[in-house]
Order: C-alpha cells, then structure tokens, then sequence
C-alpha cells in the first residue's frame, strides 16, 4: 500500500470536510434574517412614534382652537359685564364667575399644550434613537450580507481546488490501495495516524518498539489500540 499518497488524500479530504462544515455553517446562520426582523421592529417602532407625534400636534392644534373660543366667550363676557343688561349685584356676580371659569380653562387648556408640546420633544428624541438603531441594522446588514457572499464564493473556489487534488491524487493511487483505504473510512475518518514521538497520533497510545521498527522499515502495520493504519515520515519528508 502506498500509505503516503493515501495520506496525502486523507489530508485533502479533511480538508474538504472542514470546508463543507464552514460552508453549512454560514448557509445556516439566521443572522441575516434575525438582522432584518430587528430592522423591521424598529422600522415598526418609528412608523408608530412618528404617527403619536402627528396625533398629539392634532390634539395641540384642538386645544389652540378651544383657547381661542374661550378667549371670544371671555370677551364677549366682559363686554356682557359692563353692559345694560347687567344692572344688579346677582347679575353682575354671575358673570364675573363666567369670566373667573372661562380664564381657568384657558389655563387648564395651555397646561395640556404645554405636556403635549414636551411630549412630543420627547417622542422626538426617540425617534432620533430609533433612527440611528435603523442606520446602523441597516449598514450591518450590508456589511454581513457581502462578507457572507464573499466568504462562501471563496469557500466554493476552495472546495473546487480540493476536489480538483484529491482526484489527482487518487489517479496516482492503485484501486487495491484505494479499495483498502475506503474500507477503513467507515470506521475512522483519518484511517492513516503518523507516528510520532513514537506514539500513534490517532489514539496517543505508544507503538511497541517491534512495530515501530518495522513500520520505519516500510511495513504496512496497524495500531494495534485503534486499528489505524500507521505511517512514518522522516523529517525531510
């Protein structure tokens, strides 16, 4: 058995499989999906703030109107006061209530403007927050969705390159050696262990001083605690 080229192809096709594990990887990572539900809740949040702000400007532009009503009633009231028509104490003390009424709603009407007016700063503020978080989703989404496309494009180039050498090498590998090989994978996926340190790297058990002359040798020996082939290279291998 050509153990060296067989584990040549060994090496190739662990490779292979690392590549395929990064490709699965990144083909099922949800990050771009859980970016755009963030994207899309925020988006939701600004429609909903931005739609509060118009509500509440239509509630301040309501109560600007009552003000101005109540201001006409407050006129029309002190012109009624010093009119003919008021022409004893009970009247009189009547209509300065009306006027006393109307003056606090008016009052009352400003103060709700007032904590409308600061409500809608506030919202405001928010959605300034809100459009920056929208920004930055926005730009991470871009920037992970063309790394990704760039990475599994150089991961695809990859993966033809290894396949194009593991076949090359199985070219130089005669059908016995490759048949043998193939058994041995459906038990291991690196069936060839080198030794070193005179321990097989498979299992890290040591290999009696016998075998392991006799694999220096070239011998085609297997280890005899996992049952992998083993191969010795020297240095200038």
């Amino acid at each position: 058995m050509n153990l060296s080229r067989l584990y040549e192809l060994q090496l190739r096709e662990l490779e292979l499989k690392v590549v395929d594990g990064k490709i699965n990887k990144l083909e099922s990572d949800d990050l771009l999906y859980r970016l755009k539900q963030e994207y899309s809740d925020l988006k939701n949040q600004y429609l909903l703030l931005k739609e509060s702000i118009s509500e509440e400007k239509k509630q301040g532009e309501n109560k600007k109107k009552n003000i101005r009503q109540l201001e006409e009633n407050k006129s029309n009231y002190e012109k009624l006061k010093y009119s003919a028509e008021i022409n004893n104490a009970k009247k009189l003390k009547m209509i300065e209530k009306q006027i006393v009424d109307v003056e606090n709603n008016i009052k009352s009407e400003i103060k709700k403007i007032d904590a409308l007016t600061n409500k809608i700063k506030k919202t405001n503020i928010e959605m300034i927050d809100v459009k920056k978080k929208l920004a930055f989703i926005k730009n991470k989404f871009e920037k992970t969705k063309n790394e990704r496309t760039d990475e599994l494009e150089r991961l695809a180039k990859e993966k033809i390159e290894i396949k194009k050498l593991t076949e090359e090498i199985k070219k130089s590998i005669d059908e016995n050696s490759l048949s043998e090989y193939t058994k041995q994978k459906r038990w291991f996926n690196d069936p060839i262990s080198l030794i070193v340190s005179r321990k097989c790297t498979g299992c890290s058990v040591g290999i009696p001083s016998i075998d392991y002359e006799a694999v220096r040798d070239g011998d085609v020996l297997k280890c005899e605690s996992c049952g992998r082939f083993l191969l010795y290279k020297k240095k200038s291998d």
